[in-house]
């Protein structure tokens, strides 16, 4: 404090102020704290007695809000799972908020604290299994039922992936995780949502590709690798990979199932106790 290093204010405050708050108009610029398991905004203007002092600073819209609004449901004529991103504008093309979506065709969502005013939703097109989503027009946020058409990419097919985790200290134990992944193409920029259950996840990909997937634990990746390469009796034709077992075979409903028997690090078993 000017210019020499305190050990303690002495008696003395620091206010912190929101600057340039017209920038973020309709929306409040202001503090807020989380208390009674609610936000509160506390205003533009901070205060603290204390070197020792953190704050949060957030956007806040005044608008009256519905608890449930406009009821969405996605369908394909595929048995996939899926993950998609959506933009939410206002009439005057104002970015009112953004909504991932993430199930398993057919699932339907029903939007949550959302403004009393026509809206429309802009799908990113941030999904290579998926043909480009047309915007949805909605009337009014706070209520209506309405339906997404999801058309798979041309080339992709059904696939269904097993996972199953073992522990390197104990591999006659397999874990088969409820847990979000990812995949990609080997030589793939773009990784893909996944949300396995029991070790099993519906999706769509490339035939006569190679595939990696990854798991996030403790902010590192775990990964594994798979292919869509099979005989005309089904049998896998992927190239081995170390500390891997991929089998396949053909459904009942004709797509191909791919069982990964990966052997997990140590470490993240003995963390989950397995």
């Amino acid at each position: 404090m000017a210019s020499k290093e305190v050990a303690n204010l002495n008696g003395g405050k620091i206010t912190s102020k929101c600057s340039n708050t017209e920038d973020f108009m309709p929306l409040i610029l202001g503090f807020v704290q989380f208390e009674n398991n609610h936000w509160n905004l506390l205003g533009a203007t901070l205060t603290s007695t204390s070197l020792n002092f953190s704050y949060t600073l957030a956007t806040v819209s005044a608008e009256e809000l519905c608890q449930t609004g406009s009821s969405i449901t996605f369908k394909a004529n595929v048995i996939s799972s899926f993950s998609i991103d959506a933009d939410v504008f206002d009439n005057d093309n104002n970015l009112i908020t953004s909504m991932s979506f993430k199930g398993n065709f057919p699932q339907t969502f029903v939007a949550e604290n959302v403004p009393s005013k026509a809206v429309k939703l802009v799908f990113r097109n941030n999904n290579p299994s998926f043909n480009q989503i047309a915007p949805l027009e909605i009337a009014s946020f706070c209520g209506g039922n309405y339906e997404v058409n999801v058309t798979p990419a041309t080339g992709y097919q059904q696939y269904q992936i097993v996972l199953k985790a073992l522990c390197r200290d104990n591999k006659e134990l397999a874990i088969a995780p409820t847990y979000g992944a990812q995949v990609k193409l080997k030589n793939g920029q773009t990784w893909q949502e996944i949300n396995m259950k029991g070790g099993i996840v519906d999706y769509l990909g490339l035939p006569n590709e190679d595939y990696e997937l990854r798991l996030l634990w403790k902010n590192e990746w775990e990964y594994s690798s798979y292919s869509t390469r099979f005989d005309a009796t089904g049998n896998y034709l992927g190239e081995p990979k170390p500390e891997t077992k991929v089998k396949s075979k053909k459904l009942n409903d004709g797509r191909m199932q791919i069982s990964v028997e990966k052997t997990f690090e140590q470490n993240i078993c003995d963390d989950l106790g397995w």
